[in-house]
């Protein structure tokens, strides 16, 4: 995996870690018991922007995403409270990469586990890392006239992770809210060279294309509740 995502990780453990010391109980507001968010994603994607297919034409670096995440109360601190839960999504970037039925598009698709520090008396501050599988693949998709149909060109399987921070706009009330939130993320992963994986189709990306890794950059907006 990208270095970059455990130097960022590190920098976010370091920083909450020293202010995360135990307090007695009856400072303490009361104890978060769940956490979730759902939210759609402006995605930049650098490494995409630099692939260079046989077939001509190139990879969006901008993409969008669909995605959750459920959290379960860990530990309490004096003015935090470490959750532990799930995070998924879905995400895609066009293309002008012209293949048999449509543009190529490049799909994919993120599960693993995380961790959320929310902190404030409020707990609508919080800084967010994850690890999980990433599931990519280039696809030429026909979705004319409600019929879907598609060839993947290319397709990898990566470990990835995630480091960033959410706001969870107007709450004031640690236990009850259910409003807007914002988040922004760095995601990391090395999915190796992109080429056509067979050898009886037409030639769409070429035996080298480049490499597809990290970092994405996320822009989340969705609705958070607990």
């Amino acid at each position: 995996m990208n270095m970059k995502f455990f130097v960022a990780l590190g920098l976010i453990l370091g920083i909450a870690l020293p202010g995360a010391r135990p307090e007695a109980a009856e400072e303490l507001p009361p104890p978060v018991e769940g956490h979730f968010d759902l939210w759609v994603s402006a995605v930049s994607w650098p490494a995409l922007e630099t692939l260079t297919p046989a077939a001509g034409g190139s990879f969006d670096r901008a993409g969008f995403g669909i995605g959750g995440s459920f959290h379960w109360p860990l530990r309490r601190f004096g003015n935090s409270d470490l959750l532990v839960g799930l995070d998924g999504l879905v995400q895609g970037n066009d293309s002008n990469v012209q293949a048999v039925y449509a543009d190529l598009m490049a799909r994919n698709l993120y599960i693993g586990a995380s961790l959320k520090w929310l902190m404030g008396r409020s707990r609508s501050v919080s800084l967010d890392a994850g690890l999980g599988l990433n599931f990519m693949d280039i696809a030429d998709v026909n979705n004319e006239y409600f019929y879907l149909n598609e060839q993947r060109i290319w397709e990898s399987t990566a470990p990835g992770g995630f480091v960033g921070a959410s706001w969870d706009v107007g709450r004031k009330d640690p236990l009850k809210h259910f409003g807007l939130f914002l988040s922004l993320r760095a995601h990391y992963a090395d999915f190796g060279t992109v080429r056509d994986e067979e050898a009886w189709l037409p030639v769409f990306l070429g035996p080298d294309a480049g490499i597809i890794d990290g970092p994405v950059y996320m822009l989340l907006i969705g609705l958070s509740g607990r």
